[in-house]
């Protein structure tokens, strides 16, 4: 903790910084001033918890000191010293916040006690500010993640006006929402089972969350599927999209860890809400390259063209039946075998899209999917 001594005598100064035993205080920072502009400097400059000033002063008073703290600094606690015992003096500096007024000479006792007074006050009332900035941010929190379930029930086309008035009713600025752009991406396909990768997303989306604000959108994460993240872009969506790609691209293009995204157009809100949704998730799935190899640390654009998923077709739907034969069989050659045809049917030769491994491992529905952008 620190505090600051201001007084024109240098003989009251010295009194007060051997009198009291400041390191029984947790003070470990002591500053002096001789003058009341000097003291309103270095308050300005360092901000100390107590400030220990004398009231009468040729340039500034102590009354002056006070007004300064009481506007701009007003947890710090201030014990005023004086050598008159001018009543007007005394109410003025209690009325403005002070802690105490002592007359000079000052008795040790009394400082010590005053000081002690005025470093418990400062400590309870920060830790209650402690305590009222963490419950404001769980209640913001709270209020996020509600708003989350709600834009997630939204996708629903039957959901979607009952969703969006409750959404209306949770947070009352939505309604000045017309349009939004979404940036997707689905962590399942990361390597988070690596620390560094995983510090480095963190981070990643910190810098994001703070550069967002509530002005330009927040990050939302799907709760039945925790991996899937989505970044809600309002207004100015162009602009804060690049900002964001730009960002990824200088967390991961020179790291060994893949990393890349998917984005929408802007659409209208609430209206075309689940379209932004699909073209950035499809966008994401649609990236080609081996996903493992550190040069797929770009943010990846929907293309104009049709996304396809690989269709049903007769031929598949017979390996399936031999794939599921001999699993009931139990012949691990024969298992092996049928499995390899149909990855074969599915798979291409060289590059590999996301969306294919996606339906490979069964998070895509069995129906042919067609979707414009």
């Amino acid at each position: 903790m620190k505090v600051l001594i201001s007084d024109d005598e240098h003989h009251v100064i010295q009194a007060i910084r051997l009198l009291v035993p400041w390191e029984e205080f947790g003070i470990d920072q002591i500053y002096t001033a001789s003058n009341g502009m000097e003291a309103l400097d270095i308050i300005t400059r360092e901000v100390p918890e107590i400030v220990i000033t004398d009231i009468v002063m040729e340039d500034k008073n102590g009354i002056d000191i006070m007004d300064f703290i009481a506007t701009c600094h007003p947890s710090i606690k201030v014990i005023a010293v004086s050598g008159h015992n001018d009543f007007e003096y005394v109410r003025t500096m209690l009325t403005k916040g002070c802690m105490d007024y002592l007359l000079k000479p000052l008795e040790s006792a009394t400082l010590i006690s005053t000081v002690g007074k005025a470093v418990q006050s400062w400590k309870d009332e920060h830790e209650s500010n402690l305590r009222h900035r963490h419950l404001q941010e769980k209640v913001h929190s709270l209020s996020a993640f509600y708003s989350g379930v709600l834009l997630y029930k939204m996708l629903d086309s039957r959901c979607l006006e009952t969703a969006y008035q409750e959404l209306l009713q949770a947070d009352a600025s939505f309604s000045s929402v017309n349009t939004c752009k979404i940036i997707y991406y689905d962590t399942s396909y990361f390597p988070m089972h690596n620390p560094g990768f995983a510090c480095l997303l963190k981070d990643y989306e910190s810098q994001v969350r703070r550069s967002l604000g509530a002005e330009h959108g927040f990050i939302l994460s799907n709760p039945d599927h925790p991996g899937e993240t989505m970044f809600f872009l309002l207004g100015a969506g162009d602009i804060t999209a690049t900002f964001i790609i730009k960002t990824a691209q200088s967390f991961f293009m020179n790291t060994a860890y893949p990393f890349h995204l998917g984005v929408s157009r802007e659409h209208p809100f609430p209206g075309r809400f689940s379209d932004s949704y699909t073209q950035a998730k499809n966008a994401f799935f649609c990236f080609y390259g081996d996903i493992s190899s550190a040069s797929t640390a770009i943010a990846a654009l929907p293309s104009m063209e049709k996304l396809r998923f690989y269709p049903e077709t007769e031929q598949l739907h017979q390996l399936e039946d031999q794939i599921f034969s001999s699993l009931l069989i139990g012949d691990r050659k024969e298992i092996e075998g049928t499995a390899a045809d149909w990855m074969a049917q599915v798979l291409p030769v060289r590059e590999i899209p996301l969306y294919l491994i996606h339906y490979v491992l069964g998070n895509i529905p069995r129906t042919a999917h067609t979707v414009d952008f």
